[in-house]
């Protein structure tokens, strides 16, 4: 499955950036509720577990279901996309004003049942007058979180009152665990902006765009950028104007997408310092078949034709003056240690450049050239 963005302009000022605490603290919750998954964060998920009232942590485990799946859009109205950055008091508020009814309708559609946005959503009325509808729902949450089976019943019985124990949990959450760390959080993302702002200025989307994940795969054609991320659930949708990037210290390993029914409003991103850490080193002789593979003018010429849309082995020889034969034999090269992947339509098999490898050569690389430390010498 895959999701699929098209922006309908190469042009820089398509992109944006934005930060937001609330939206830091809600992905620090997930990590917290899905901790398995974030292996780089282990260390800070034990401290933080370590530091939290025995109450608060009560409280992390009740409302775990909130954060363990599909993150419901309760939050996604206080991000302050366009404006400038707000505080998380600030933010705070906008998810306080929402309606108990709203609130709940949310959660339990899209936390519990796992509905999207452009899915048919069941209305609290429908919910609470269907005994059906509540057991599917309860049955759904000892699946997914079994410490949630309370806190849910208590949201389809009182959804005044959970709301209430929910943003009062959820301050506190910000208080205790994330507002002591915010000012160093803060200048990691503001520093992360400015480089990849530079990289905008010098290079355009394109570039940005690549370097948010290795997984995320860019083609250029014409005036448009087409982004294809595979994912479990499927979507095509056409990028905000602007589209705005957020960095993030949580997101790892995977992208973060806030949107609508149409548009896709924004991506969230690890900053660099994950994106380094998770890099598992590259094998000597990998790194020598990736280098053999991408040191031949054809082969070079093949990846950059490749990069703008997907071609054949056909259309390839016709561009570069070369035989049909020997472009199959650049391209299983190249295919053979993952530059390409292939699709069949209709009579003809198509390539696809595939940026991974070219993020293993610079790992590899980096990690081959990097000086050894000094010994340190005592007298």
């Amino acid at each position: 499955m895959t999701r699929i963005i098209h922006l309908d302009s190469p042009q820089a000022e398509r992109l944006a950036f934005s930060y937001s605490p609330l939206q830091e603290a809600v992905r620090s919750l997930q990590v917290l509720a899905k901790s398995k998954y974030h292996p780089l964060h282990l260390a800070w998920v034990l401290q933080i577990r370590q530091q939290m009232p025995v109450a608060l942590r009560a409280e992390v485990s009740a409302f775990g279901i909130i954060f363990a799946r599909m993150i419901p859009d309760i939050f996604a109205s206080s991000l302050s996309l366009g404006s400038d950055f707000l505080p998380f008091t600030e933010e705070f508020r906008v998810t306080q004003e929402l309606a108990a009814q709203d609130y709940a309708e949310r959660v339990l559609n899209q936390a519990i049942l796992g509905h999207d946005m452009d899915e048919l959503n069941y209305p609290l009325e429908q919910i609470s007058s269907s005994p059906e509808l509540q057991e599917q729902i309860l049955a759904q949450t000892a699946e997914i979180h079994p410490a949630s089976v309370q806190m849910v019943q208590e949201l389809l019985t009182n959804p005044q009152r959970s709301q209430e124990r929910f943003l009062a949990f959820f301050l506190q959450y910000w208080e205790v665990c994330l507002a002591p760390q915010w000012p160093q959080l803060e200048e990691l993302l503001l520093r992360d902006i400015q480089q990849r702002g530079q990289l905008l200025f010098e290079y355009g989307p394109r570039e940005v765009l690549s370097s948010l994940a290795p997984q995320l795969n860019i083609y250029e054609e014409e005036n448009n950028i087409t982004m294809l991320y595979p994912a479990q659930g499927h979507w095509e949708k056409k990028a905000g104007n602007p589209l705005f990037l957020i960095p993030s210290s949580y997101v790892w390993p995977r992208l973060s997408f806030i949107y609508g029914r149409d548009v896709l409003h924004a991506i969230a991103y690890s900053i660099k310092q994950y994106h380094e850490e998770g890099n598992a080193p590259v094998p000597p002789e990998r790194l020598l078949k990736l280098l053999r593979a991408a040191g031949d003018t054809t082969r070079m010429q093949i990846l950059q034709l490749l990069s703008q849309r997907p071609r054949s082995t056909r259309e390839l020889a016709g561009l570069l003056g070369l035989s049909e034969a020997g472009i199959s034999k650049h391209v299983k090269m190249l295919q053979d240690v993952g530059f390409l992947r292939s699709e069949r339509s209709s009579y003809y098999v198509l390539y696809q450049s595939v940026r991974d490898p070219l993020s293993e050569i610079t790992r590899g690389l980096d990690r081959l050239l990097q000086p050894a430390q000094d010994e340190e010498i005592t007298s």
